[in-house]
């Protein structure tokens, strides 16, 4: 526009087309910024996703132990102690459980945000 028409003012449109570009700048890193933010938070859902099926498979292979316990019965003193030591390693894994379950439960309701 200025070669044809060289006595124009153009400052008000040089002044509009300097704005726009501006606005774009600042968009483009709004967009950038938004785009990382959404990067790290799927990270971290893929993370916390993984940590919580490794929980939920603990906790299977862990009830799948409790419930396959048999009842201590052994007229061989060895083999009562085995048994009972057996127990105590089992009674410990039942309260690591219970543990793991309240973990469990606080778990949920945060990877379901």
């Amino acid at each position: 526009m200025a070669v044809a028409y060289p006595d124009a003012d153009t400052s008000d449109i040089d002044q509009a087309i300097s704005d726009l570009n501006q606005r774009l700048l600042a968009m483009n890193q709004d967009l950038g910024n938004r785009q990382t933010k959404l990067e790290n938070a799927l990270l971290a859902c893929g993370k916390f996703q993984d940590a919580l099926q490794s929980l939920l498979d603990w906790l299977a292979e862990t009830r799948e132990l409790v419930e396959n316990q048999g009842p201590i019965a052994a007229a061989d003193p060895n083999v009562m102690k085995a048994q009972m030591q057996e127990q105590k390693v089992r009674v410990s894994i039942r309260k690591s459980l219970l543990v793991s379950q309240d973990y469990l439960s606080i778990l949920e309701p945060a990877g379901a945000k």
